[in-house]
C-alpha cells in the first residue's frame, strides 16, 4: 500500500510537471493523430507481456485486461482532451517506471481526480478507464476481450507491469 502511494505521488508530480513544461514550450503532440493498426497488427494478438511477480489472485496489465476498440476511444479522448498538454512519450516506456508495480485504480483514480487539469474530474468512468487503456496499449500490452473495468475493486486488483521488463 505504501509503494502504491508513493507511486501515485511519484506519477503526480510528473504529470504536473509535464502539464507545465508542455504549457510552457508550446511543445506538443496535439497535430498527431490517433495510432491505427494495420492489418497485419490487428489480426496477430499480440505476445503476452514478460511475466513479473504479481501476488496470488491478482492479474497484471499483461494479461490483456481492456479491449483494443476502448484502446482506439482512449487514442481519442487523449488527442481532443489530454494532447493539449501531454504526448503519447510521457506514458510509455521508461516513463512509466515509476507506474511499475501500482494497481491500474492508482493510475484511474489519479487521472480522474486531477485531469483534465482546467476541469478534473470532468470526463465520464468509461472515457478515464479508456484512457487507462490507451496508456496499456501505449505499452505494448495485450488486448483482451473484455473492456477494463471502471470498478474501483476490480482496478485494486490488476497491477501495472511495464512490457519491457525482463
Amino acid at each position: 500500500m505504501i509503494r502504491s502511494r508513493i507511486a501515485t505521488l511519484v506519477a503526480l508530480s510528473t504529470l504536473v510537471s509535464a502539464c507545465a513544461s508542455a504549457s510552457s514550450s508550446g511543445d506538443g503532440d496535439a497535430a498527431a493523430t490517433p495510432p491505427t493498426r494495420d492489418a497485419r497488427t490487428e489480426a496477430a494478438p499480440r505476445a503476452q507481456a514478460p511475466a513479473t511477480s504479481v501476488p496470488d489472485g491478482m492479474r497484471s496489465s499483461g494479461d490483456g485486461v481492456y479491449t483494443n476498440g476502448q484502446a482506439q476511444e482512449g487514442a481519442q479522448v487523449f488527442q481532443g482532451v489530454c494532447s493539449e498538454c501531454h504526448t503519447r512519450d510521457e506514458f510509455r516506456g521508461d516513463a512509466m517506471a515509476g507506474w511499475d508495480g501500482a494497481s491500474l485504480y492508482d493510475m484511474y483514480d489519479l487521472i480522474s481526480n486531477t485531469m483534465p487539469e482546467s476541469n478534473p474530474g470532468s470526463l465520464n468512468r468509461s472515457q478515464y478507464a479508456a484512457v487507462v487503456a490507451f496508456i496499456l496499449d501505449l505499452n505494448d500490452m495485450p488486448t483482451g476481450q473484455d473492456n477494463l473495468s471502471t470498478r474501483a475493486s476490480v482496478l485494486r486488483n490488476i497491477i501495472f507491469t511495464r512490457g519491457d521488463q525482463p
